[in-house]
């Protein structure tokens, strides 16, 4: 993102789009920080990354443990990342695509699912 100095590491995680359309920028939390804290990183975030890419439109998206306080800005929660791929595991196993194909589907959501599940961090808050 063109940043220096101590906050050269800050990135967004991670990054959808075409080289010639807008982005949207996904900021991954795994812990719970204090809201304006958060608010103040994707503010900046979001800053730089419009500088990078002023020709295109460019949009900071925080994705957040369920527990997370709201930082006043455009968030998902990891629960919610949970619920889709279970909805999408179940769209799956309903046999509209052929089994061959449907297999690796469900082995990549399994495993982003148990992953998020099972995070020491309580990411999905899912009791």
């Amino acid at each position: 993102m063109g940043l220096r100095g101590a906050l050269q590491n800050r990135r967004s995680d991670i990054g959808i789009g075409r080289a010639s359309g807008p982005k949207i920028w996904i900021e991954a939390k795994t812990v719970v920080i204090p809201p304006t804290v958060l608010r103040d990183q994707l503010v900046h975030e979001e800053t730089a990354l419009r500088a990078l890419t002023s020709s295109h439109p460019t949009k900071v998206i925080a994705l957040v443990p369920a527990n997370q306080a709201d930082p006043d800005w455009p968030s998902i929660h990891w629960r919610d990342v949970v619920q889709s791929l279970e909805l999408c595991a179940r769209s799956l196993r309903s046999g509209a695509m052929p089994a061959d194909l449907v297999r690796g589907y469900l082995l990549v959501v399994d495993e982003l699912r148990e992953r998020i599940s099972s995070h020491p961090s309580g990411l999905a808050c899912l009791d």
